[in-house]
């Protein structure tokens, strides 16, 4: 008996523990002051630091802050487009992009188009630079790699049907991910990277 109620009461000290846990990490969160949206709606948050991040959104608003979103200034890319997704690589420069891909070498003061690619033949929905010349993204389920800071693109791997997203782990190892729903039915698939986006291999999941 007397082990039974020594164990219920060691449950009870480990519970309480964890729900100690959970309510300071809980509580290790705080809301930040967010940029004017005019009803438009995010799309990508994206921060370098514990102080400088881009958000993205609706309509051609793109916004940075330097104070870890104490205040936000709004940028000029120069479209209207609604951004999908935005890269930092350092503070001067970012990139955003919908169909075409915008970046700025000033702190974002002014944005140039990269590449050669029209509104047609899907988003990009993926960036990543590892310096200022090599960068990998994808356009719908393509991927493209430059060599020369996005003046031109070259196609690497065109053999996805949904991927959709780039998450690089390392500056050589990386993944291309996503999915469908469609009548009831999922379907996802997942592609690596072991050296720096120049190959591609689908992996069985």
């Amino acid at each position: 008996m007397k082990i039974y109620n020594y164990f219920l009461v060691f449950v009870f000290l480990l519970a309480s523990c964890s729900t100690k846990d959970n309510v300071e990490s809980i509580s290790e969160w705080k809301h930040i002051n967010s940029p004017v949206l005019n009803g438009k709606s995010l799309t990508d948050v994206e921060f370098l630091n514990d102080d400088f991040g881009l958000i993205s959104a609706e309509r051609g608003l793109l916004v940075k802050t330097n104070d870890g979103g104490q205040t936000w200034v709004d940028l000029n890319v120069g479209t209207n487009h609604s951004f999908l997704k935005s890269f930092i690589l350092n503070e001067n420069e970012f990139f955003t992009s919908r169909n075409k891909i915008y970046k700025t070498n000033n702190k974002g003061e002014s944005f140039n188009t990269l590449g050669g690619f029209s509104d047609n033949g899907g988003s990009i929905s993926g960036i990543y630079f590892f310096d200022s010349n090599n960068g990998v993204i994808n356009k719908g389920s393509n991927l493209y790699k430059t060599y020369d800071g996005g003046l031109t693109w070259n196609l690497v791997y065109n053999q996805a049907e949904f991927a959709n997203k780039i998450l690089f782990a390392s500056s050589n190892v990386g993944f291309f991910y996503g999915g469908k729903t469609d009548d009831n039915e999922s379907v996802g698939e997942l592609y690596k990277t072991v050296d720096a986006g120049n190959n591609w291999e689908k992996l069985n999941v």
